[in-house]
């Protein structure tokens, strides 16, 4: 039996499987990493979106012996040879299904959505709150007090670093640092503390010393340690209890949008972990997978990450246990539509759904319909495009419909409808014009209300945190700082208007706030009477108004002092 070689370079592996001329295949073998671990072998002096250039982990060329071997096949027992069936458990029983080609019609009309009420609560708890007192309702004391605990606990426990202590406002100054990384990068980051005129920033060095900073990214930590090997089956024990407690603030001011979307969200990771996935048809490939359920503007209400399989009783689907698990957040059912994708839908789901009296609309694969007795798509392939056909299932309320577009696209729902029908414009390249066509409402409306996921991603993306770390729940974390900045800003832009800031301004505004919390520290020395002008810059009212780290200013005219019971002129 041949010994199959294994490299650490995918190059290597190449080079000697066409050298050899073998017959076989190159595998990326998992790596064998210690999730409770905390250190990658990786550089994160660098920020930004680092460049790939190989695979983390081993690869193996495997030897394909199969015709070496066919003398032996032929003495092994039948049994051996004929692929076993999986054991399963108790499986959905399968609804029973009466296809027609009608008109749906549905039990009952749905139930509208009445958000004035929750729309009002939001508006009242949120008036006139400024960004960070905002954003301080999902990054709140509790969130804090858990960093600093943890963070305090792993130096003194693990590092042996006895009386090592830090303020909960020098937590919030690192995070307002990395909040300010993503808007103003610069290529490594200890170049923020640079004494060059273009490399520099002041505010940072007067904020946090360097060596303060790399001190605190190198301890900081969310969950206790040593209660590591007790909870090594939850591959997400070292950021758990961050994650636990984002998803609570995420939910406390209720479900206030009707249009809610279920999909996946990747953050961009290329170290090792055995929950590292690779998609090949998203734009972030490698990376860890989130589930999220998101409003119509991007509102996150809840995420989870993908853990791989689970130890449960439940035999459903995948994507059938993700869907009830985000659902699991909304209390009154009957008020929301739901809009997932492909990924996720079957005709099983739906039936379950509309007895939970949820309304969903999703995209479906063909062999998850039921038997469904549409159109072939080669046959609708050749009508006019915006040809569309459906059917009714009498039995369980269930719509199925396939229309053809660039390709043919299923979709199921179990209470909207075709009609009216809406009219989009399409390239047509006979005529080099846009022409009109016909799709079906229920095709109008998942294009409408299905991206919110999608749309909360782009906009994390544009500001994101640009710092790297070593550790391999670092993105995670910082992750969930902007995902709690994005809901921050949707928040903020619901109750003051659409125009009111602009997404830059509102991380500014949280970012320069935390970092002001040091400059008190920095200007104590010699404590000057005067500034100098270039000093003189845009102090947001969290730190004007705080009473915290503030320093006389020389007059001209003498006043008496503002404070209402004394009378003294300072």
């Amino acid at each position: 039996m041949t010994t199959n070689p294994v490299f650490k370079k995918l190059q290597d592996a190449v080079d000697y499987f066409y050298s050899e001329e073998i017959e076989g295949d190159i595998l990326a073998l998992p790596p064998d990493v210690d999730e409770l671990t905390d250190e990658e072998v990786l550089d994160d002096e660098t920020t930004g979106i680092p460049i790939v250039t190989d695979i983390a982990g081993y690869v193996e060329v495997q030897h394909n012996e199969r015709e070496n071997n066919s003398d032996e096949e032929d003495n092994l027992p039948l049994s051996l040879l004929v692929p076993k069936k999986k054991m399963k458990g108790e499986k959905f029983q399968k609804p029973i299904t009466n296809w027609i080609k009608a008109n749906p019609e549905y039990n009952a009309d749905p139930v509208k959505y009445n958000c004035r009420g929750i729309e009002d609560n939001l508006k009242g708890a949120l008036h006139q709150a400024s960004p960070l007192e905002i954003f301080e309702n999902f990054f709140d004391d509790g969130i804090y007090d858990l960093i600093w605990n943890e963070t305090i606990r792993y130096a003194t426990t693990q590092k042996n670093k006895q009386g090592w202590s830090i303020r909960k406002e020098d937590i919030k100054i690192f995070i307002g640092f990395l909040i300010f990384s993503g808007y103003h990068t610069l290529p490594p980051e200890r170049d923020y503390w640079s004494d060059e005129d273009d490399l520099g920033q002041s505010i940072v060095k007067n904020a946090l010393s360097r060596n303060a900073y790399l001190e605190i990214k190198s301890l900081i930590h969310f969950a206790d340690h040593t209660k590591a090997l007790d909870n090594r089956t939850d591959k997400y024990f070292k950021i758990r209890p961050l994650m636990e407690k984002m998803q609570t603030n995420f939910k406390k001011f209720g479900v206030f949008q009707e249009n809610l979307s279920i999909d996946e969200m990747m953050v961009r990771y290329y170290g090792r972990h055995s929950m590292k996935q690779f998609i090949r048809t998203k734009p972030i490939r490698f990376g860890y997978k989130l589930w999220a359920l998101c409003g119509e503007d991007g509102y996150c209400f809840s995420f989870s990450p993908y853990a791989g399989k689970e130890d449960n009783q439940s035999n459903a689907p995948l994507g059938t246990r993700v869907i009830l698990s985000m659902l699991s957040v909304v209390k009154n059912p009957k008020c929301y539509c739901i809009y997932f994708d492909n990924f996720f839908s079957s005709h099983a789901l739906f039936v379950r759904l509309k007895e939970m009296k949820f309304r969903a609309t999703g995209t479906i694969r063909e062999n998850r319909t039921a038997r469904c007795p549409v159109q072939p798509t080669k046959e609708l392939e050749r009508l006019p495009r915006g040809s569309y056909d459906f059917r009714f299932d009498t039995e369980n309320k269930i719509l199925v419909v396939k229309w053809n577009d660039n390709k043919c696209v299923s979709i199921a729902s179990n209470f909207d409808t075709i009609t009216p029908m809406a009219t989009v414009t399409r390239w047509n390249g006979k005529t080099k014009s846009r022409m009109p066509i016909q799709q079906p409402r229920i095709i109008f409306n998942y294009n409408q209300y299905m991206g919110g996921v999608d749309h909360h991603d782009w906009l994390l993306e544009k500001y994101s945190i640009a710092i790297r770390g070593k550790k391999w729940y670092w993105c995670l974390f910082t992750r969930i700082i902007d995902m709690a900045m994005i809901n921050s800003f949707l928040l903020y832009r619901r109750v003051n208007g659409k125009n009111s800031i602009t997404l830059k301004d509102f991380r500014r505004e949280i970012a320069i706030s935390y970092l002001k919390l040091g400059h008190g520290r920095s200007v104590m020395k010699g404590r000057p009477l005067s500034l100098p002008s270039s000093s003189k810059t845009y102090v947001p009212d969290n730190v004007r108004l705080d009473e915290v780290g503030h320093f006389l200013e020389k007059r001209k005219n003498q006043r008496r002092c503002q404070y209402p019971s004394c009378k003294s002129r300072p």
